[in-house]
């Protein structure tokens, strides 16, 4: 029995002698021949499908020509002079050249627009793979009239689409992907019609004048004709008034500060004057000291060697002077407080009540806001609480701009218990003043008055009058009369 099993695993091994086992390798196939049945007892390589990774670029012009390189191994056991060696779809690719085992470069053929299969062949078949797709795409070229903008972006401009259609609808448009380029920057494109779209330009840290082309699924036709031409541009400077005499720390934003020559004074002005001093902070930012300047509105501008920001509302400031009052003639504040008229000096408060609002315009007691109403272009009324001394100071604020106006208190009359007698007169009134100390030369009209007490009360015995009707009612305070007031009238009747 024992030389019965010797003598089959004798017949089984040489039945395996003579069958090669294969092995296939991504790009080779190897046969291991049995030590019994090979002199040296080698393993023998036989050759397999070759394999593509990737293509750069996988898309290209429907006209041929792209060279793509081909990312992969098994190229060296390919048949150069076969033209179907590289194909494209069902076409040989027009040219090839064999670098490495793991690389070619092979020349797209013409074809009409679409997706098609890049495909590696030698002895043993076609290669198969999933990342081997070449798009070909129509060049479409970019129509429009040259324009000049700033380097912020977002204008919207109309292109022509020539040389191929940007969809029949907005959906087709989609799936075409189209995009556009500005230079290098990319650019948002807007569906209108198959002839046309439009681009929003996009914003950017290049100065200068750059082409478009328009990108069809990530193959860019060819360079337009007319150029988009950036400028630098401000979109806000903080804040937007500073003080005639200067000095002021401004904030310019916007795009294209980059290139701004930090040496060149002129590069950055305040209604055609230099700053007094400037830095660029970045691209976007620039923080300039204002200079001296006229009161009213004045252009900011930032140069560079591309050009200089186009003028705009967001690109200027409003040069302030300090407000002041007229204090000729006869201005005071009464001691009981109320409204009073001021005639402003310095600006002008606008031209109605909503330019007034607007003008950023304000007085302060002290920390206190005061409401104040415009009443033309050089006045004001004002509400002032009753002042605690014998003068006011009131803060003027013209923007950021602050000036400081000191105006005497003249003592008044705030309250008379009864406001009538006959023109006998005699009867005895309460007289509340304010602004004052003391009081003395109490008179109805002109008739004196006899009146007794001291700091802000009196008892007055009304004097007689010689006819009836209103009267004034006042005082004198040292050397200061008081003024009138409407709780100051006091009226005769000649009724008993």
């Amino acid at each position: 029995m024992a030389y019965t099993s010797r003598a089959h695993r004798a017949k089984a091994l040489a039945a395996a002698v003579a069958v090669a086992a294969t092995v296939v390798q991504p790009s080779a196939a190897f046969s291991a021949g049995s030590p019994l049945g090979s002199a040296s007892g080698s393993i023998r390589a036989v050759s397999a499908v070759p394999v593509v990774q990737s293509l750069t670029p996988a898309v290209g012009s429907v006209e041929g020509g792209t060279a793509v390189t081909v990312i992969g191994s098994g190229f060296t056991t390919l048949d150069r002079t076969n033209p179907d060696a590289v194909k494209f779809g069902d076409l040989p690719a027009a040219r090839l050249m064999v670098v490495s085992d793991t690389k070619l470069v092979a020349v797209a053929p013409a074809r009409t627009a679409g997706n098609v299969q890049v495909t590696v062949v030698n002895a043993n078949g076609p290669s198969v793979s999933r990342t081997a797709s070449f798009g070909y795409r129509a060049a479409l070229a970019a129509a429009f009239e040259a324009i000049t903008t700033t380097a912020t972006g977002g204008v919207q401009i109309p292109v022509d689409v020539v040389g191929g259609g940007a969809g029949a609808t907005s959906a087709e448009f989609t799936t075409l992907k189209i995009t556009a380029l500005v230079g290098d920057v990319a650019a948002k494109v807007t569906w209108v019609s198959s002839e046309r779209v439009k681009v929003t330009l996009p914003a950017t840290t290049k100065l200068g004048s750059f082409p478009l082309r328009l990108v069809q699924g990530g193959f860019a036709g060819p360079q337009s004709d007319a150029t988009v031409t950036y400028l630098p541009g401000i979109t806000s400077v903080t804040p937007s008034g500073v003080g005639t005499e200067g000095g002021d720390l401004v904030k310019i934003v916007g795009a294209g500060f980059g290139t701004v020559d930090p040496e060149d004074p002129s590069a950055v002005t305040f209604g055609g004057v230099p700053a007094a001093d400037f830095t660029v902070v970045s691209d976007t930012v620039i923080q300039a000291v204002a200079p001296a300047g006229e009161a009213g509105s004045a252009a900011v501008q930032v140069t560079t060697a591309s050009g200089s920001n186009p003028e705009s509302a967001a690109a200027r400031v409003t040069y302030l002077g300090a407000l002041g009052l007229d204090l000729t003639g006869d201005v005071f504040v009464r001691a009981g407080g109320g409204k009073h008229l001021l005639a402003v000096t310095g600006a002008t408060l606008g031209d109605n009540a909503k330019a007034f609002g607007a003008s950023g315009i304000s007085l302060r007691l002290g920390k206190t806001k005061l409401t104040a109403s415009w009443v033309d272009p050089t006045h004001l009324s004002v509400t002032l609480p009753p002042p605690t001394g014998d003068s006011v100071t009131l803060t003027l604020l013209n923007g950021t701009v602050s000036a400081e106006v000191t105006i005497p208190v003249i003592p008044v009359i705030t309250s008379i218990s009864s406001a009538t007698d006959t023109i006998a007169g005699g009867k005895k009134v309460t007289v509340k003043i304010a602004g004052a100390t003391t009081a003395t030369d109490f008179r109805f009209g002109s008739a004196e008055a006899t009146c007794e007490g001291d700091k802000s009360v009196y008892v007055c015995v009304v004097p007689p009058a010689d006819e009836a009707g209103p009267v004034w009612v006042r005082f004198t305070s040292g050397d200061v009369v008081s003024r009138f007031t409407e709780t100051a009238t006091f009226s005769y009747s000649d009724l008993d």
